[in-house]
């Protein structure tokens, strides 16, 4: 039995939705269509396709269920936490509302504030060439990256004060 007959065979069992068993027919004849313009023989590039399509299958099923997972897990947590706090404090949950909207200003305000200067350092001059890089300030890259790594702490920060 070939892969697609496995796709159908999974459907005709309603194990698969038909519209995910189209998607993957379309990505193993793509993958195996590449590994024959490699030089594979057609046997073995199909087979070499349903291998890693089905690798890619059990790793996106092992992310989901985590993410799944974590995301009942915090509802959970949230659900008794608010719960206790209806008599020990009715105002919570407008506290973090309030919290998490403040944050996100702050992290709007701190994306947005050095934009001005940004742009005016990268923007190009009279003749159309783009100003020199001053290696002592953090460039293009290093604000994106400054931007990520503020978020990600930001974030991490906001998951320990849920905790």
């Amino acid at each position: 039995m070939n892969f697609g007959d496995c796709l159908q065979a999974a459907v005709a069992a309603g194990e698969l939705d038909p519209e995910r068993a189209k998607l993957a027919r379309a990505d193993w004849e793509d993958l195996a269509k590449r590994y024959e313009a490699r030089g594979m023989s057609a046997a073995d590039a199909r087979q070499q396709a349903a291998d890693d399509l089905v690798e890619r299958m059990k790793y996106a099923t092992a992310k989901r269920r985590h993410v799944t997972v974590r995301q009942l897990m915090t509802m959970q947590r949230n659900q008794a936490r608010y719960t206790r706090a209806a008599s020990e404090d009715p105002d919570l949950i407008l506290k973090d509302v309030e919290a998490a909207h403040s944050e996100a200003k702050a992290i709007f305000k701190q994306a947005t504030g050095g934009m001005q200067e940004l742009l005016a350092d990268h923007s190009e001059d009279i003749t159309g060439r783009v100003r020199p890089h001053d290696p002592s300030r953090p460039g293009l890259c290093g604000a994106v990256r400054c931007g990520r790594a503020a978020a990600a702490a930001s974030l991490d920060d906001r998951r320990l004060c849920v905790t």
